[in-house]
């Protein structure tokens, strides 16, 4: 029973994701609800805990524990893009970090990788549809970044890449946390 409730529970979530997705793709708003994204983050980790193990890749999570973001749940799917992308590109860095802290009314994620330096070139422009870096290993379509900045701007919010000195990168979500002190 738990499993056939876990499994209706995950399927609902992708409908609800699908939704989403489609009013973020015509410029419709989005609902919006509190939501503690210090566990959605641990949700998150938990469901990249395997195949970061697979990848021989150490997966560290920092935080200074709940912070609330007025937000729709498709918020996950940025930071799983982030994630996947760096244990598909950066998995030679051996080490990705997820971190989170607030700074006044905002909240910032980073996903921290230490694999190859993104050019500058390219940083301005992987949050373009179909844009992909050149890496014969990898497959995509050059979308997910794409997804990530709509869901982003549905949020209000800003998304970036950075480099990791003295090697990596580090992708970011700003985001307001929605509720007024």
């Amino acid at each position: 029973v738990q499993t056939i409730k876990g499994s209706s529970d995950k399927l609902l979530t992708v409908i609800d994701n699908a939704v989403a997705l489609s009013q973020i793709a015509q410029g419709e708003s989005i609902s919006k609800k509190r939501i503690n994204l210090d566990q959605t983050l641990h949700d998150v980790i938990s469901e990249f805990d395997q195949l970061s193990q697979h990848a021989e890749i150490e997966l560290k999570y920092l935080s200074n524990g709940d912070i609330f973001v007025n937000a729709n749940p498709i918020i996950t799917q940025v930071f799983k893009n982030y994630l996947s992308n760096a244990i598909k590109y950066a998995k030679h860095g051996k080490q990705i970090i997820l971190r989170i802290k607030e700074e006044n009314r905002f909240v910032v994620v980073q996903v921290i990788d230490f694999g190859d330096t993104i050019s500058r070139e390219s940083r301005e422009t992987i949050f373009l549809r179909q844009t992909r870096l050149d890496n014969p290993d990898v497959k995509g379509r050059g979308l997910g970044l794409a997804i990530v900045k709509r869901i982003a701007d549905a949020h209000d919010a800003e998304v970036w890449v950075e480099p990791n000195e003295p090697k990596g990168n580090i992708f970011c979500l700003k985001m307001p946390t929605g509720f007024d002190e």
